[in-house]
């Protein structure tokens, strides 16, 4: 799932976890849950820097092949999004990218975008990667 923005380009990464999420000392925690939840198959958060630095080299390298170079891409920005009501936002200041929950979402996305925009998209821009990952079947029109 990506989200093209004015800006920036939005690699969501979701959280269906109960309990609370923690990013100390250059770690995510995630705690909260107990034994028997953990047994009867609630998975922990894993590693959320992997799977966006994994995801943002895929992206790179198909909008390479579909002739956008790495200088022409735009930024890709990982949020850590919250899906469930039961799971807390603990201590993430220092977080890598932002942690935010579902009702946020949108709120935060176009603060960011308004206040931390340095290198807007323009139309031509635009079109020209959302082509390439449509090219690339990394995004699906129909949803």
């Amino acid at each position: 799932m990506l989200l093209l923005g004015p800006c920036r380009l939005w690699l969501p990464i979701l959280v269906t976890s109960s309990g609370t999420i923690n990013y100390v000392d250059g770690k995510w925690k995630h705690t909260g849950v107990n034994f028997l939840k953990r047994f009867m198959g609630q998975e922990s958060i894993a590693d959320p820097e992997k799977d966006a630095s994994e995801a943002i080299a895929a992206i790179q390298k198909q909008l390479i092949l579909q002739g956008i170079p790495l200088e022409e891409q735009p930024q890709i920005q990982p949020i850590l999004i919250v899906m469930m009501k039961n799971t807390f936002i603990g201590e993430v200041k220092d977080a890598p990218y932002p942690v935010v929950l579902i009702n946020d979402f949108k709120r935060l996305i176009r603060k960011m975008d308004r206040e931390n925009c340095t290198n807007p998209l323009i139309p031509e821009r635009t079109e020209k990667v959302t082509d390439a990952l449509i090219a690339g079947k990394m995004v699906n029109i129909n949803s």
